[in-house]
């Protein structure tokens, strides 16, 4: 979740897992500076300021995730206040063949309306 999905999409690629799960994930630390710095200051032209710190596309799940090879699961809520879901539907773009569902109501640290989701893609990707 959050930031584990960037140590989540590194080691995904690097080990064999019998599934992945990025739940309210971002694309890149790029990608969440610009969106807090625009959420926190609620003026646009200060996320540039982000292209200006080298160390800070050290959790890049955008450029990863097309390479995880099980089934993944990208769920992330409407309503999640720290990290827009526009960056989840970013991930789904590069990786299409996964699965991927929007829930509504839940905030970052939530999981009522996630956690059904996840269980159904446990369920059916379990071995019968």
């Amino acid at each position: 979740m959050s930031i584990g999905g960037g140590v989540t999409s590194k080691i995904a690629i690097e080990d064999d897992f019998k599934a992945v799960i990025l739940q309210s994930t971002f694309t890149n630390t790029r990608d969440m500076g610009k969106a807090t710095l625009k959420r926190v200051t609620k003026k646009d032209w200060l996320q540039n300021l982000v292209y200006f710190v080298p160390f800070i596309q050290k959790f890049d799940n955008y450029s990863r995730i097309d390479k995880i090879t099980e089934p993944l699961l990208i769920v992330h809520s409407i309503d999640d206040s720290m990290i827009p879901y526009e960056q989840a539907i970013k991930n789904h773009s590069k990786a299409p063949m996964a699965e991927f569902v929007l829930v509504k109501n839940d905030d970052h640290n939530d999981y009522e309306n996630s956690l059904p989701v996840i269980v159904y893609f446990l369920e059916k990707i379990r071995p019968k």
